[in-house]
């Protein structure tokens, strides 16, 4: 995956997925909870590389 550009995000955070998406980039399946943010869960977006 290196290579592409990416992010990870707040899962329920849908305005900053949606400005994201919006450019191309799109969940990839990846997830995680962040313990130290009261388990909070994380998605991470990717978009492939331009060339």
């Amino acid at each position: 995956m290196s290579g592409w550009p990416r992010g990870t995000f707040a899962a329920g955070k849908s305005r900053a997925i949606g400005f994201y998406r919006r450019f191309g980039f799109h969940p990839d399946g990846a997830e995680d909870v962040l313990p130290d943010w009261e388990d909070l869960p994380e998605i991470r977006m990717v978009r492939p590389a331009q060339r």
